[in-house]
């Protein structure tokens, strides 16, 4: 425990597995969100180059506005569902979380002004498809962006797990102006988030394509080529996630396995990863018979793979953090129960709040659509 800095001497104010438990939930929904932003970035990308290069009298154009359309609203949710989860972090891991933040400091700060950017881009991007112009060089630049935050945020989770190099960051750079290097599980881990967005967000464009675009030739074309697109970044990821769990320490490997807990999520993450495979790619060949049921049930079992990917992340973080003698479950708790129930409603009601708001965005999309139709059958009656 010599690294880590003196614990602070205000306990922990609640039960240290109510905070886990919420930390484990956010965080799913934060990953959820963060791998439609990147999933939507490369797709919407891709096929707007694709139907520019086709003059753009192919179905590739308006597929990709509409996923290009969604994205400033997905980052919104990037960014508020993130913040719930670096605070538990911070609770229960400050002393080491804290630290690599400060070693990288520079960088850390920066990802703020690259999310503001980032969000400039997406509304710009969104705007120029509207308007029918070309965007696609806007979203590169974004990827660009999320791939430097995604590099920042790997780097800062996998060094708080490092104690032992922290001295030595420290040296080669006192402002935190550099990264952590010689992990060699810093690209596994980086590698592994960007498949796994490309998965989800094939199998979440099936699923829109099925159930949100108007125009039936889009909504086939998303809803047929997203599911070949989940179900074939499904199949890669499963050498990538052996890929993460190879470049673990052996010690955390051996005890992650020897886990009752972190050895089944183990299981059942990589089984899930197997079956939303198979399950996209029978959904993709089944679009043209009605096969929304199948992309909602992709979807789903996508949700449930980000949260037993979440659950074996965190074993891996407890496990590796033990090594160095430091155990979560040995800080000091107080629980203040007034308090903690004050949360726990104020919790519920962000969460109500945050279903509201897809649940009007939902709604609007549909009277839009709606308006959109009467208006083209109001044109062809007078025509």
């Amino acid at each position: 425990m010599d690294q880590f800095p003196a614990v602070e001497p205000i306990p922990i104010l609640a039960p240290i597995w109510l905070f886990k438990l919420l930390l484990l939930l956010t965080l799913s929904l934060h990953f959820t969100a963060v791998h439609l932003l990147i999933g939507g970035l490369v797709l919407g990308t891709v096929w707007g180059i694709a139907g520019r290069r086709k003059g753009g009298a192919d179905v590739l154009v308006p597929a990709a506005r509409q996923v290009v359309r969604r994205l400033p609203a997905v980052m919104a949710y990037v960014i508020n569902l993130g913040v719930p989860p670096l605070l538990f972090t911070q609770v229960l891991y400050g002393q080491a979380l804290y630290t690599s933040s400060v070693l990288i400091g520079l960088l850390w700060i920066s990802v703020i002004a690259l999310l503001v950017v980032l969000y400039s881009l997406l509304y710009t991007a969104e705007r120029r498809s509207a308007e029918g112009r070309v965007y696609w060089w806007i979203t590169l630049i974004g990827l660009g962006l999320v791939a430097k935050i995604a590099l920042v945020y790997v780097n800062n989770m996998t060094l708080m797990l490092r104690p032992d190099a922290w001295l030595e960051m420290y040296r080669l750079s006192p402002l935190g102006a550099h990264l952590a290097s010689g992990d060699p599980t810093i690209w596994p881990r980086w590698t592994y988030m960007v498949v796994a967005s490309l998965m989800a967000a094939g199998v979440a464009v099936a699923l829109m394509g099925a159930t949100a675009v108007r125009d039936r030739a889009v909504g086939t074309f998303l809803q047929q080529w997203g599911a070949l697109a989940g179900a074939l970044f499904a199949g890669l990821l499963l050498p990538v996630a052996a890929w993460v769990l190879s470049t673990q320490p052996a010690e955390v490997t051996a005890a992650l396995g020897g886990s009752a807990l972190y050895g089944a999520a183990r299981t059942v993450w990589l089984a899930l990863i197997l079956v939303v495979a198979f399950v996209a790619g029978y959904a993709s060949w089944r679009e043209r018979t009605g096969g929304w049921k199948l992309t909602a049930l992709a979807s789903l079992l996508v949700y449930l793979q980000v949260a037993s990917w979440v659950l074996v992340r965190d074993g891996i973080r407890d496990l590796s953090l033990n090594r160095f003698g430091y155990s979560v479950w040995a800080r000091e708790v107080n629980p203040n129960w007034s308090i903690v129930v004050t949360f726990l409603v104020v919790f519920a009601g962000g969460l109500v709040a945050v279903g509201w708001l897809i649940r009007t965005m939902l709604r609007a999309e549909g009277e839009h659509r709606g308006y959109a139709k009467g208006r083209e059958e109001e044109s062809n009656h007078a025509a």
